[in-house]
Order: C-alpha cells, then structure tokens, then sequence
C-alpha cells in the first residue's frame, strides 16, 4: 500500500511511502500540509539523510496508544552507516498533527513543505505570530513574513493553521507557487520535542470578543481613504468656499500623490459646541450661511476635481425638531443640549427603524456623497442606558438598539458603500460595529503632541490588530501644522500612520501649510494596503517605539522600521536584527535613512541610532546580494513599495531593469549599490554618493509607469 491513511476527528495524515512525504487534511479545509519532505542528520553532520536513503519503511497505526487520538509509526530501516535506522510517531488529536523522532540516537529532524490557507493567499492570508504581545507595531505589506511568525490566518474565514515545535520555523511565500511553504529543524533533542500542526477557527472573534467580519476590500475605498477633513483644520470656520479651496488644492497639489477623497465634518449642521441652531439647521437641512447652495453642489464639486464627496453625519440625536420628529414626538427620548445635538432620538421606536434612518441615509446619497462618518455612538449609548426605561421597548439593550441603527442603515446604503464609524474614548462601541463599518476610529480627537501619544500611539497598539482585517483602523487626523509640531514631531506622526497604512487625514487648512510639512504628506500617501502581524491587544511601550513593516514584491523582500523617540531627550537605540527586528540572522543588510536621505552603510548585526527628542528615523533594510540592487526610493517612505513595480538584474546584459509608477513633473531618485567586481556605466543622470552606492535620477513628464535600467560592465 503505497499511502497509508490515519484520521481522527477534523484530522487526516496521509502518508505516501513511495514519495516518502505525508500530507495533513481537515475537514471542510481540504489539504492544510502538502508534500511534506523529511530529512535527518546526526550531530554535527552536515550531510543530511532523506528517508528514500532507507530501504524499508513499515508503518504501522496503534489506535489505543492515545486514548483521546490516534498514532502511526513510520519504521525506516537499512539506512545508511551513519542512521541506519530512523523511527518516526505522528499523532492525532483533537489538538492536530504531532511529529516527532523515536530514535534515540541525537537526530535533528527537518522539515519542509506547502501551508495551504485560504482561497487568496497572496491577498487575504497572512503569517502572524498568534497571541504575541511584543514593544514594536508590527505590520507586512503582502505576504510578508519574520522569523517570529508561527500561523498563517486567513482573513475571510478567522481561522489559521498554527505551527510549532521549534524557533527554526519559517514561513516563506513561493510567488511562483503561489502559496506558502514552511521549514523546520527540530533541534538534537528531538526526542523531547515534537513538530505540530493544528487548525483554529474563530480566532478573532473569540480572542476579541466580537462578531466576526471581514473587511470589504470592495467599498468606495479598496485601499485606506486619503484625504482632507474640515473639523480639524478649520472648525467653526468650514464652510462651502473653504471646503473647496481646500479640495481644489488638494486635487492640485496631492491628487497625484494618491489624495482621493474630501470630509465634510460635523460644523455642517452645527456652529458651535451648544448643541442648539436656528430654526431649520438639521440633519437634512445644513447651515444656510455655511452652505449658501446646499451640500449637493459641494459634492458636485468635490467630484469634479476627481475626489471622494464623504459627510459627517449623528443619526441619533439631532440639532432641531426635524420632519421626523414632528411627525413622531413620542420618538424623542430626551430634550437636553449636548454638543452633538438637543433631540436624542428613540432607537427602539418602530418609526426610527422603518422611516427615520432610511430617510437619513437615503438623502445623504442623493446629495451625491459616496462615504459617510457615523459619529457620537459613545453618547449615544450612555443615554440609552440612562433613560432606558424611557425607551418605546426597554427589553432592548442599549448595544441590541444601537447595532439595529446600524443594521438598518447598511440595509439602505447597499453593502459596498463606506461607513466609518467616530469611536469615542471608552471604545465600548467599537465591537458594535466591527460587522457593519467599514472603517473605525479607535480613539479620540488628535490635535496636541499629547492627543496624538494618548488618542494616537497607545491605541494602534491596543487596537491595530484590527486594521485591514475586520475593518479599517482610523488613527483620527495627521495634524503637522507648525501649532501643534516642530518638524520633527510632524516626521514621527506622518511616520508611524503611513508605515502601518492607515488611512491619511489630512488635519491641517492645507494652502496655509509650510511647504516643508506638505512635502511630507507627498512622501507617505497613498496609503499602503499593510495588515497586521501580530493577533492580540498590547501596550505601548514607555521608550522607544519601533513600527516595523515588511514588504514582499514578487522581485524582493525587504524591511522599512521607523524608530520613534516619544521622549525629550536624545535616545540611543539599539535594535538587534534577529531579536529586535526578527529578521534572517547570517549575511548582511543595506540601510538607508529616508528622510535625511542617507545611506547608513552595509551592516551585520544591528541598527543603532541617535534619535533627537520626538523625532523618527525611518530606514529601510535590504539583504545584501552579490550583484547591483536598489538600496532606496525617493518617491514613498516604503521606498520601492508603492512604485517599483517590476524589477530584476539580468546577468546576460549586466543590467538593472525595473518599471516604476512616478509622478510627473518630479525627480524621482533611485539609490543603488554596486558591489565589487562590477562597474556603472557612466550616464548624465548618474551620479556617485560614496563608496559604492550611486544614484540614478528620472524627471518624467507626466505621471504613469515609466521603464528603467542602468548599465555594468
């Protein structure tokens, strides 16, 4: 029998004793672990054994030797002098596959094969350390995956296949293939250890406590939104002609960069904190002094110049007695100025269901606007439960009354229309809506240094386990304006949003900005499409914050880290590859400092830096190769993410060609290294930094793909 077959429960090892490799099934799953190849050596041997080295291999399955699973040896016999004989034990059980060595002669097994997860492995599965809490924001861009990584999770399904058994795992993704492969040396003791494979579901909603979605990669925004917002840049002085002199400019001068959407905030229907407006000012009827034509023309507008038309909009408490409200008085809660609004509306009164939020959203739509922010849940909640037993149907809870809100409103807008949802400070409405938004903030309003430490960093790492998974995690506005930052303080917020991709607000009235600060915004968008790579809530660290994100291309892998000093002195950090940055140990790694746009040499061990107060470096690494290859990009922070598209060194030419997306009218700079034995051929826009690291610089005339190449001999 040339496959012998062993199962219990969900689990199914199949082992071919021809091919002398074994597979592993679940139930519903298809096959999980394909092909997977065994070798052993012995000691300090560097000449492996295959088990076709062995003439006989006898398997055997003994059902009652695990009374809760279900055991097979596999008996390799007439090996070679150095292992003659090598036994092996899988078992089942309801925890998976469990692979270790019976042979008491110091054999170190290694393992190698295919992880099949998910339908769309490129896109939607990812390796993730499951459980992890760890001092850095950790974050890939593709299938990306580090030395720590122990799962792949596949985001449509919340479920992963978890490997284990030794810190030697790795997970690669084969471009070719198309799918993920793994490998593994159990250590000299690997009597004592064992290799283990098992399948988990539900991870996020039972880790998290929620009910499981996953994100809509097909909403107005397939990518995190980048654009300009009213409340934090103007307030009370947003209106109709400001709104769009910001929006021309952003379509002017950052449309091109990857800008692509406008934010009508709350000052629409409110022109103060009160709470209270004049007769007519209400959630269907803006501020006539505001928006003298209406909010349909300003979305017009806004869609002329190639933007995203977006509206802030509180469904559950309003300005002024609207229609609704005059139709339906037993539909209003409570009466009581607040600064969201005066008329909280009853959520379990039929009408709000079956009329009121239907008209809401429905109007919204026709005005033109294709994304809306849903605010002030927070207090929405707080005062259902405050005059509960005030409600039409106090059976409901307040979360049961809210999350129907939410129902009925998704019902009406249709299933790709985004919907972000304004969480407020206590996050007790976040997990109301991570099934039917689209988008959530997870904190409060960012304006000061100590907004962005408290509402900003302390939440990414509660929360960014979330992003690009279950929706996608707003971090609230990127405010660099001069009031609230020196240049440094601004590098470190634009830093750590773009390198996490997040979705970009711009917090500031654009025209007034320095031209320095709006450089910076031209560097990190469009936001990039990065996911998460650790599964769990954390905390910030109390000193330096590292964001470290991984990039694999189907032409390279490499890292960009941001390194963040929150402190008001000058820092030293260290960052030990391996151990801090959870790269390959062995050879060495090309950094590069993006933002003072320099080069930091070929190192092996670790990155240390001086970092003033406040401030970020953001430098990328790349493994060293033996032939030329780009070390830096000047268009986005990732540095070759966003624009390289194609790239390969073709030895028969001695040529670096590459296709890269530029923007039309700006120097675009590519930093490469030439090792030795090689020699650039000389060109005008050519030119030598140091050592061995040149430049090639390209002026294209318009924006779109451009191609590339630089010339050895």
């Amino acid at each position: 029998m040339a496959k012998h077959y062993t199962n219990f429960n969900d689990y199914t090892l199949i082992f071919d004793a021809e091919r002398h490799t074994f597979d592993c099934t679940y139930t519903g799953r298809g096959t999980f672990l394909e092909s997977v190849t065994l070798q052993a050596d012995i000691g300090d041997s560097d000449r492996r054994v295959s088990l076709s080295a062995f003439t006989t291999v006898d398997l055997r399955n003994v059902p009652g030797e695990n009374t809760w699973g279900n055991t097979t040896y596999v008996t390799c016999t007439d090996g070679p002098a150095r292992l003659p004989e090598l036994t092996l034990r899988f078992s089942l059980d309801r925890d998976g596959l469990h692979l270790s060595s019976d042979t008491d002669s110091g054999v170190t097994l290694h393992l190698s094969g295919r992880v099949n997860w998910g339908t769309d492995p490129e896109n939607a599965t990812f390796a993730m350390c499951l459980g992890r809490r760890g001092p850095d924001l950790r974050a890939a861009l593709g299938p990306a995956a580090s030395t720590i990584d122990d799962c792949l999770f596949d985001r449509n399904t919340d479920s992963l296949v978890q490997l284990g058994g030794s810190n030697t795992l790795r997970l690669d993704y084969d471009w070719a293939a198309g799918a993920y492969t793994f490998s593994l040396a159990l250590p000299e003791t690997a009597a004592d250890s064992s290799f283990s494979a098992k399948v988990v579901e539900d991870v996020y909603s039972a880790r998290f406590s929620i009910p499981y979605k996953a994100i809509n990669k097909h909403s107005t925004f397939p990518t995190p939104p980048v654009g300009w917002m009213t409340w934090y840049a103007v307030k009370f002085d947003a209106g109709e002609e400001k709104v769009l002199e910001n929006a021309r400019w952003q379509a002017e001068n950052l449309g091109k960069y990857g800008a692509n959407c406008v934010w009508v905030d709350w000052e629409w229907y409110h022109s103060s904190m009160k709470g209270e407006e004049e007769a007519g000012v209400d959630i269907f009827n803006p501020r006539p002094d505001a928006y003298p034509n209406g909010l349909a023309y300003v979305a017009d507008e806004i869609r002329k110049l190639g933007m995203v038309p977006a509206l802030w909009i509180c469904p559950t408490c309003d300005t002024n007695i609207n229609t609704f409200l005059e139709e339906n008085p037993d539909a209003i809660l409570n009466v009581e100025s607040r600064w969201f609004g005066k008329y909280v509306i009853d959520p379990t009164h039929p009408k709000t269901k079956s009329e009121f939020i239907p008209k809401v959203f429905n109007t919204i739509k026709a005005w033109g606007y294709e994304a809306i922010k849903w605010d002030c849940d927070y207090g929405a909640l707080n005062l259902y439960d405050r005059f509960h037993e005030d409600l039409h149907d106090p059976d409901q809870t307040s979360s049961q009354a809210l999350r129907e809100l939410h129902r009925v409103a998704r019902d009406t807008v249709g299933k790709d229309y985004f919907l972000l949802a304004c969480i407020g400070p206590m996050q007790r409405d976040l997990p109301l809506c991570v099934d039917t938004f689209d988008a959530a903030r997870i904190g409060n309003d960012i304006f000061s240094w100590d907004d962005f430490m408290k509402n900003g960093v302390r939440r990414l790492y509660e929360r960014y386990a979330y992003h690009n998974v279950l929706l996608y995690a707003d971090p609230d506005n990127v405010v660099i304006r001069p009031e609230f930052n020196t240049q440094d303080q601004a590098v470190s917020r634009v830093s750590i949003v773009s390198l996490l991709g997040l979705p970009i607000t711009f917090g500031d009235d654009l025209p007034q900005l320095p031209p320095e600060r709006v450089e910076l915004l031209k560097r990190i968008i469009p936001s990039v499409d990065a996911h998460p790579m650790d599964i769990d809530e954390n905390s910030a660290p109390d000193g330096v914050v590292t964001t470290n994100l991984a990039i694999s291309r189907p032409f390279e892998e490499w890292n960009v880290v941001s390194i963040f000093n929150p402190s008001d002195d000058v820092v030293h950090a260290d960052l030990h590859f391996s151990q801090d940055l959870h790269l390959p140990a062995g050879g060495t790694y090309l950094a590069y400092d993006f933002w003072d746009q320099e080069y930091l040499g070929e190192l092996t061990d670790s990155l240390c830096l001086a970092i003033d107060a406040f401030a970020s470096r953001v430098v990328s690494l790349r493994r060293t190769r033996d032939v030329p290859q780009v070390v830096s990009t000047s268009r986005h922070i990732t540095q070759g993410a966003h624009d390289i598209i194609t790239m390969a060194y073709d030895s028969s030419t001695s040529t670096l060609v590459g296709r890269s997306r530029l923007v039309g009218g700006e120097e675009h700079v590519i930093t490469f290294r030439v090792p030795s034995g090689y020699t650039v051929r000389p060109e005008p826009q050519i030119k030598h930094v140091r050592d061995d690291v040149y430049t090639l610089s390209i002026i294209p005339e318009c924006c779109g793909d451009l191609d590339w190449r630089i010339e050895f001999q």
